[in-house]
């Protein structure tokens, strides 16, 4: 998978990277989500005010703003679609393919199918545990669904394989703040990536030093 999927949950889904770009051809690319967790339209004290949006949480199409965590449904097609019979056609046929499923997750990701996407995700992580992009996507869709303590969690799964995975750090601060009402803790997540890159950005350009003080100073 590319990187393509902030919340939404995430919203981000593009830190300083791509979170889940529209290519999806490599698995260990992160989608724009999960920042857009997980991402913000904005991120400005107004948004912070209330809205956040997602992980998710990335740039390209995870950059996406994701919806608020108050639309955990899956968003119901008029018709059919022939890519995800065949994607889902091809997962049921290789059931042991963690490629098949992460795919078919993106898909569903991307078409504002969250309860269907967590479900995807959970299996293609179960067979590829190791895949820092694919648990910054899941966080997104936990988010979108209104599991935050797992949203978390599953950033910080991201986190501990790949300790330079901006998207998910910031993601987690994302859920922390606006859904968990952990002001301090999201503080020092971002913080945390400022001693790492004191040049940090949010998904929406805004310095993450500013965005840091303007929280601080709320």
């Amino acid at each position: 998978m590319t990187f393509s999927h902030f919340v939404s949950i995430l919203y981000a889904e593009s830190f300083m990277e791509s979170q889940h770009e529209s290519g999806h051809s490599s698995q260990k690319t992160v989608r724009r989500s999960t920042c857009a967790l997980l991402v913000f339209a904005a991120l400005m004290i107004g948004v912070f005010a209330g809205n956040a949006v997602t992980l998710i949480m990335q740039a390209n199409r995870h950059q996406q703003s994701a919806p608020p965590p108050s639309a955990p449904a899956d968003m119901p097609q008029t018709r059919p679609d022939p890519t995800q019979a065949r994607l889902e056609s091809t997962a049921a046929a290789h059931p042991d393919d963690p490629g098949a499923w992460a795919r078919l997750g993106h898909y569903y990701f991307d078409n504002n199918m969250p309860a269907k996407a967590v479900g995807t995700y959970e299996k293609a992580l179960a067979l590829d545990p190791g895949n820092a992009n694919l648990w910054s996507d899941l966080g997104v869709m936990y988010r979108r669904t209104g599991q935050f303590a797992k949203a978390v969690q599953s950033f910080e799964k991201a986190t501990a394989l790949d300790p330079a995975h901006m998207t998910a750090c910031f993601n987690k601060g994302i859920v922390l703040l606006h859904d968990l009402n952990r002001k301090q803790e999201a503080l020092a997540v971002w913080e945390g990536i400022l001693k790492q890159n004191p040049k940090a950005t949010t998904p929406g350009g805004q310095p993450l030093s500013d965005l840091v003080r303007e929280v601080r100073g709320q």
